[in-house]
């Protein structure tokens, strides 16, 4: 007898056993030529199982540093004599305002003819005068969940 599964209402199928009983021999005294009598019997049991889950959907909270807002550099004018060295300066500050040293600073220079710079931020002008619009760059890198964040920043060199 071929039924389908019931299911329930919220899709789960019941657990269904069905259990038919056709054809149960008894092998009672098998030592005569008579035949050996068949007893049928069929039944029928349910077994429901109910099963429960849950699950926790969290809000996702910002972790990680807040955002950049932007990089001062000082001076913010650079006028050198030739070959003279400064040092500069950059400091990074969140959108809030305020000042964070939890950042990676890159110096840069944009044009070679103003002359070159290290770390910690020491220019030395180059042989020849002139004016480099933003010759110096600093660069603040910040980690933060999402990956990467870079903001930059340039000053102007004059060498005379």
């Amino acid at each position: 007898m071929d039924r389908p599964i019931p299911q329930s209402k919220s899709g789960i199928a019941a657990t269904t056993l069905i259990a038919v009983l056709a054809a149960l021999t008894l092998m009672m005294g098998c030592s005569g030529p008579e035949p050996v009598p068949v007893v049928q019997e069929q039944a029928e049991s349910t077994i429901t199982k109910t099963v429960t889950a849950s699950i926790m959907i969290l809000e996702r909270k910002e972790t990680g540093p807040p955002a950049l807002g932007e990089i001062v550099i000082t001076p913010q004018i650079v006028v050198v004599d030739l070959e003279e060295s400064i040092i500069l300066t950059a400091t990074a500050f969140l959108a809030d305002g305020s000042p964070t040293d939890d950042v990676e600073l890159v110096w840069a220079i944009n044009d070679v003819r103003a002359g070159t710079i290290k770390p910690p931020g020491l220019f030395t002008a180059g042989r020849k005068p002139g004016d480099f619009p933003d010759a110096i760059t600093a660069t603040v890198v910040q980690k933060t969940d999402d990956g990467l964040v870079y903001t930059v920043s340039s000053v102007p060199v004059t060498v005379v």
